[in-house]
């Protein structure tokens, strides 16, 4: 009697034809392994394999260079080797045929401390600061110094010296009355005296106007005269009074009110005013 294991076990037609399916299935998502070569999680495109390709047209990429539309050939780098002998070129600067050696160095590093030469000029050991040049530049403005003398605002031309010289034929400008010749005359001390003494018996006056606005051949002592003037408002008469046997003039009727302060002018200070005063 056959084992009902194996009999409950076998394999059918059906199930063998699914089973080769699954394999094939699975077969198709696997790729044959190549020695030196493994799986990756990138998909390596048709236009990856073309980006690869380009790299054969690359070279290696160097920190502080970069690509050139110039060909670096042979003769230019014979031309760069030619400029280890050679000097950067400077505006106004150009090639000598002179050696320019630390002698020649030394020599123009004395040029500091000279100066350019000039006819009729030489050195100095005083040192001619730009005040003392200045200075200098004023003399056409001057004139010579004299003991003496000094500037005048004055011009002192040919009709001042003219001028001048008539004085040694003047006299000196007379201070006193007997100066100028005139000997009757009284001093000023002398006409107050006189005027005092003329009045110190007169403990009133009398004020007369003359006829005719002339002075009388004689005066009243005590008495002031009122002679009539070409004054105006408070100043028509000029006073004379009668001293010592003629008349003197003791001055006009007008009176200066300028220096005074007229009531109305005067404001008495508000109680606001002094006690900013006080503040």
């Amino acid at each position: 009697m056959a084992d009902v294991n194996v009999l409950y076990n076998y394999v059918s037609k059906e199930n063998l034809s699914y089973t080769v399916g699954k394999v094939k299935d699975l077969l198709d998502t696997k790729v044959d392994k190549v020695s030196g070569m493994g799986l990756s999680h990138n998909d390596y495109t048709d236009e990856a394999v073309a980006e690869v390709a380009k790299i054969a047209n690359k070279v290696d990429k160097i920190e502080g260079k970069g690509l050139s539309t110039n060909d670096y050939d042979n003769a230019a780098v014979a031309e760069v080797a030619k400029i280890a002998n050679k000097v950067d070129k400077e505006t106004g600067k150009g090639l000598s045929t002179n050696d320019y050696d630390n002698a020649a160095v030394e020599e123009v590093a004395k040029i500091q401390n000279k100066v350019d030469k000039e006819a009729g000029m030489g050195l100095s050991q005083n040192s001619y600061t730009d005040d003392e040049k200045a200075a200098v530049a004023t003399i056409g403005n001057k004139v010579d110094k004299v003991d003496g003398k000094g500037l005048s605002t004055n011009d002192y031309d040919d009709d001042a010296v003219a001028e001048v010289a008539k004085v040694a034929g003047k006299a000196d400008k007379a201070t006193t009355l007997a100066g100028y010749g005139i000997a009757d005359a009284y001093t000023k001390d002398e006409t107050t005296a006189a005027i005092t003494d003329a009045v110190k018996d007169i403990t009133s006056f009398d004020y007369a106007i003359p006829d005719g606005g002339v002075l009388p051949e004689t005066g009243v002592k005590g008495t002031i005269y009122l002679i009539p003037n070409s004054g105006q408002g408070t100043n028509v008469y000029d006073e004379y009074i009668w001293v010592n046997g003629k008349f003197e003039m003791l001055g006009t009727t007008e009176m200066d009110l300028s220096g005074y302060v007229k009531k109305s002018d005067m404001a008495a200070l508000t109680e606001a005013e002094i006690d900013a005063m006080f503040a």
